[in-house]
């Protein structure tokens, strides 16, 4: 017990720990805070590896949109840029090789009739 003064008067007191201690329900309350708090760490495990998993997955649809997308814009831009001059390259590369062919194509039958080949 513990011995508490009011006005020169000596009290005695047993505070909630003491008096909890003495009945045996310190043991049960310290028993179900120590589940509770098992409960509460598992579910925050849990959840954390459950959100992780949901944004990866979130971040790699997202990133494979941006993806096509930033490729379709490049290859796009690319080829706007050097198309032109490719088509310059080959049709100077093959001057000559237009009439040859088409000599020659001009010469199957299947193509007098409409019929392809």
């Amino acid at each position: 017990m513990n011995d508490f003064t009011v006005n020169g008067d000596i009290l005695d007191f047993v505070d909630a720990t003491t008096a909890a201690a003495q009945i045996g329900r310190l043991d049960f309350v310290t028993s179900l805070l120590a589940i509770i708090s098992l409960i509460l760490v598992i579910s925050g495990v849990v959840a954390f590896i459950h959100f992780r998993g949901v944004a990866r997955k979130q971040a790699k649809e997202e990133a494979s949109r941006i993806a096509a997308e930033t490729a379709e814009i490049i290859t796009r831009d690319y080829l706007r840029e050097n198309a032109p001059k490719w088509i310059k390259q080959y049709s100077k590369s093959s001057e000559g090789w237009v009439e040859k062919d088409t000599d020659i194509i001009e010469g199957y039958p299947d193509n007098e009739e409409g019929e392809s080949r």
